[in-house]
Formats: C-alpha cells, sequence, structure tokens
C-alpha cells in the first residue's frame, strides 16, 4: 500500500508530531520538523527517521496510543488522570498488527530477540541505530546514538519502557558496532525483570501467547 506525502502528514498530526504536549513538566519541547517544508526527498526519508526530529516523550506516546487500540494516550505525571480520549486508527486491527509486529522482533530476529525474551513474558518492542552528526560535516561512522523501545505485557499493554544512549562506547576486546540490539535490549530486560519483580507478575503458560502472523490482517 502506498502511504504517500499527504496520509504521512495526517497520521504525524493525528499521533501528536507536530506540537509541544500539555504537560506537567514545562521543559517538555515541540519536535523539530515543517510540515509545509516536506517534499520527495522528506517523503522518502522520514519513514526511516530522517528529516523529522521528535522528542523521547513523542515517540512513548505515539507508541502507548498505538498500543492501546488506537485510542490516545496523553502523558502525565498524576495517578489515573482522566483525560479525553480520541480515536486516531481507521482499522481496529491496525493496532493488534503493530503490536505483532513488536512482537515478531522479539520471536523471530536472530540478534535482538534472545537479549531481550524473557521466558514465560510477552515483550514485544524495536531497536534503533543511527549514527551521530559530525559537526564538520557528515555523520560519524564510529558513534552512534542506539535505543530500543519495548512494551510489556504485549498482549495486554500496560508498560512502556524507552531507553537511548549516545555514543556507547565497544566493549575492550571486541570490534563489534554499538546498535540498539547489543546495547540497549539488555538494558530494557533489566527494567522489565525489576518490574516483574516489583508487582509480583507471574509467567503466562505458554499456549496463551498471541501468534506472531503478520499477515493475517493486513
Amino acid at each position: 500500500t502506498k502511504i504517500g506525502k499527504e496520509k504521512q502528514k495526517i497520521f504525524f498530526e493525528k499521533i501528536g508530531f507536530y506540537n509541544r504536549f500539555d504537560f506537567e513538566n514545562k521543559e517538555s519541547a515541540a519536535p523539530l520538523g515543517n510540515k509545509n517544508n516536506w517534499g520527495k526527498l522528506e517523503t522518502a526519508t522520514i519513514g526511516f527517521g530522517h528529516g523529522f526530529s521528535i522528542t523521547p516523550l513523542h515517540l512513548v506516546k505515539a507508541y502507548a496510543t498505538l498500543s492501546n487500540n488506537g485510542f490516545d494516550v496523553e502523558p502525565t505525571l498524576q495517578l489515573n488522570k482522566e483525560k479525553n480520549k480520541k480515536q486516531i486508527l481507521e482499522k481496529n486491527d491496525s493496532s493488534k498488527f503493530f503490536l505483532n509486529l513488536l512482537k515478531a522482533v522479539v520471536l523471530k530476529t536472530e540478534y535482538t530477540g534472545p537479549r531481550i525474551k524473557i521466558d514465560g513474558y510477552e515483550i514485544g518492542g524495536k531497536t534503533g541505530t543511527s549514527e551521530l552528526l559530525n559537526p564538520k560535516g557528515g555523520y560519524y561512522k564510529d558513534r552512534n546514538l542506539t535505543s530500543f523501545i519495548g512494551i510489556f505485557p504485549i498482549s495486554n499493554p500496560k508498560y512502556i519502557i524507552y531507553t537511548a544512549l549516545e555514543y556507547p562506547k565497544k566493549e575492550p576486546g571486541t570490534n563489534q558496532k554499538m546498535t540498539g540490539a547489543r546495547v540497549n535490549a539488555p538494558l530494557v530486560k533489566e527494567i522489565i525483570i525489576n518490574i516483574i519483580k516489583l508487582f509480583n507478575i507471574p509467567k503466562k503458560d505458554k499456549n496463551e501467547f498471541l501468534k506472531v502472523d503478520t499477515n493475517s490482517i493486513y
């Protein structure tokens, strides 16, 4: 399916990528991007994360909303704060498809999955690895910004954990590239383990796990 410029712009507006949040912390910022300066190049590059910069909170909000059957989730520091919820997805199954994609990252990938998987618990997520800008022009080839965003439990999302590290150093004696899978996935795993311990969350029977089939909806 072709998305194109206009649909992409409309979705960004629905998901809240154009505005600063009405948030208790006044240091929250608006994304760096201009919907009025959006040509063919931006249409091609925005899909993989270039040309439009959002804050970590905007990313977490987007994942929370898409995981919540498309009902808008507004960030807040207040427990049980009531806010108006609007539906941003045109198809009810889009949220399930989104969650299945994130679950497939954990269950079907060779490098990311083993670093985040916890036996008996349903987890989904996505890595992020980008080269850092060089002030002298271009990008550093040996310096990355690495990240991982995880959702848990994937069948009934309650927690979203996002971590990002700027220029993580290579381990002594290894020449392996520092990526979101190598650096951040294990970190998110440790955070989830602590959530499990804190709230005494029991393991789930393997037969209850959602079948990861990304072809069943679209």
